[in-house]
């Protein structure tokens, strides 16, 4: 297994990619991505340009490891089984919360983004596969 890439290698690589499909300033480009990515302005991004950028969770493992298939479905269940409870209890407590804090606006809120969660969470192991085999042309025949 390969070192984590550092801030700069991820720019570098950003750059290459936008350079390549023809994007107008593509180093400039590329930082506010990955600067947006991060969490960071511009000038964060420069300062932190050797942190190594490392990764931790379900899907992370999914994508380095060689997954059997009864694996890959054993986490996707897992997943959407986590997205599901978590919808279910963010819809619940909605509107408890939003009492609690005074914001009458918050219940909506929380019960219009908790689609969200089984969303997301079934599209982890979907996500970990095409990153695992790298085969980003399927969107572009799209």
């Amino acid at each position: 297994m390969s070192a984590p890439p550092s801030v700069l290698e991820i720019v570098k690589k950003t750059t290459d990619f936008l350079q390549g499909k023809g994007v107008e300033s593509p180093r400039l480009n590329a930082e506010i991505l990955v600067g947006h990515a991060l969490g960071l302005k511009r000038m964060q991004l420069y300062l932190q340009f050797e942190r190594t950028l490392a990764e931790a969770g379900l899907v992370t493992g999914l994508v380095r490891a060689q997954v059997t298939h009864e694996a890959e479905s054993s986490a996707f269940w897992f997943s959407a089984g986590v997205g599901a409870v978590s919808a279910l209890l963010v819809a619940g407590l909605a509107f408890p919360l939003s009492l609690a804090a005074g914001q009458p606006k918050l219940a909506p809120m929380l019960l219009a983004l908790t689609p969200a969660l089984p969303m997301t969470a079934l599209a982890m192991v979907p996500s970990a596969r095409l990153q695992r085999t790298g085969n980003f042309a399927a969107f572009g025949k799209v």
